[in-house]
């Protein structure tokens, strides 16, 4: 009977260790199952955006979209544009710069403006805020053509990162409009000289002084 017992605990010790056996063995193959996604689920895994769908969504708003409806923008008040009007260059006056504030049924635009002269040469600077009205230049900006003649010549230019329209007329006007954020323009005029004198005067102005007004 002793030895009965012995061997049927002997046997059950077999079949427990088998079972346990068999329950890790499905365990493990379980669980690497588990670990291993299925080629289907690889794919959706790794599949990253495709370039469209990327550009897409890091797009930034247009300026349109961006800029506010003409006539709803806050104005600029000519006193915070004058202190871009500048100094003249040597040999140069430069009378007082006085600035004002215009107002019709759709909204409001300023202006700020000096002048200089030099002998029988005069110069002249004008900065505008439209808050992003079709008013003073800004009602031709978008209807300038380039063209060239016996008389002088019109064409866009780029001025320092801002577009811009290059204009002369002979023999010995020259003017440039330079567009700020779709709401600022700075127009020079020089007469009785030559162009050089016109960028003498442009580079003395803070542009991205302007823009930050915006």
């Amino acid at each position: 009977m002793l030895k009965m017992n012995k061997k049927n605990l002997v046997l059950l010790l077999f079949l427990a260790v088998l079972l346990i056996g068999v329950m890790l063995v499905s365990g493990c193959g379980g669980a690497q199952e588990d670990a291993t996604p299925s080629a289907e689920e690889t794919q959706q895994e790794d599949i990253t955006p495709p370039p469209e769908e990327t550009q897409q969504e890091d797009t930034t708003p247009s300026t349109e979209e961006a800029q506010p409806e003409p006539g709803t923008a806050q104005l600029v008040h000519f006193d915070k544009l004058i202190p871009f009007l500048p100094d003249p260059p040597s040999g140069w006056v430069a009378e007082d710069p006085s600035g004002m504030m215009m107002s019709f049924g759709g909204g409001s635009w300023s202006i700020a403006d000096r002048y200089y002269t030099k002998g029988d040469d005069d110069a002249s600077i004008a900065i505008i805020d439209s808050a992003y009205l079709s008013v003073g230049p800004w009602m031709i900006w978008e209807g300038y053509f380039e063209y060239e003649t016996t008389e002088g010549y019109l064409k866009s230019t780029n001025f320092k990162g801002y577009p811009a329209w290059e204009e002369h007329t002979k023999p010995d006007h020259y003017a440039l409009h330079i567009g700020i954020a779709d709401r600022f323009m700075v127009s020079i005029s020089v007469t009785s000289m030559d162009k050089d004198t016109l960028y003498a005067f442009a580079n003395k102005i803070d542009y991205d002084g302007i823009a930050a007004l915006n």
